[in-house]
């Protein structure tokens, strides 16, 4: 079974309680903000997705999850899931900038493990 890796920011979370529904492998605190990188099993995408976005606070905020080849795009109102390629983040990315994300903060970096730097 596949294994996906996903991103969330502390301050993006209406409560860091949930983190302790996620099998959280490391974090790292970067210009004010803590980021958690999580583990999730493909079985377990599902429910996570939709556990990750019920708590999500409201605003410019999103998490992603991904394997490598996928990337889900998890925002309070909406999820995309796309070919991890960035010809296919369009319709997120410009869903992002409609709701105040910087496109800067778009990229869904890192979006494969061997890019991971924590």
């Amino acid at each position: 079974m596949a294994e996906f890796h996903g991103i969330i920011i502390d301050k993006s979370l209406k409560s860091t309680k949930v983190l302790e529904k996620l099998n959280v492998l490391s974090k790292k605190e970067a210009d004010g903000w803590v980021l958690y990188k999580i583990s999730v099993a493909e079985g377990d995408l599902a429910p996570t997705i939709k556990l990750i976005q019920e708590s999500l606070s409201g605003g410019s905020w999103y998490a992603h999850i991904y394997d490598g080849t996928k990337v889900f795009a998890i925002f309070r109102n909406r999820i995309f899931e796309m070919v991890n390629n960035p010809v296919f983040f369009r319709p997120a990315v410009k869903y992002g900038v409609s709701i105040g994300v910087p496109e800067g903060q778009l990229d869904f970096k890192p979006n494969k493990f061997e890019e991971e730097d924590f």
